[in-house]
């Protein structure tokens, strides 16, 4: 006669999936874009025609800065 509800289970929204980034590896530090890791700029040539550095004004001489990826936080959703 009469038919019995049916629990049926509430379709539960997915997780996003955390990947390591590949930039950085997971550690939210990557080289610096401007120095390219060196920790220092050429600015200008000497009288013998030698590249004057200075310290790099991006990274500060660190030679790292944050991951432009994952902005840091070391995985990517």
């Amino acid at each position: 006669m009469f038919e019995l509800e049916r629990p049926y289970r509430k379709p539960r929204p997915e997780k996003p999936v955390e990947r390591r980034c590949h930039r950085c590896h997971g550690t939210g530090r990557s080289a610096c874009r401007s120095c390219g890791g060196q920790g220092r700029t050429a600015t200008s040539r000497s009288a013998l025609g030698e590249p004057v550095y200075i310290r790099c004004t991006a990274c500060y001489g660190s030679k790292v800065c944050r991951c432009i990826t994952c902005a840091g936080i070391g995985f990517i959703t």
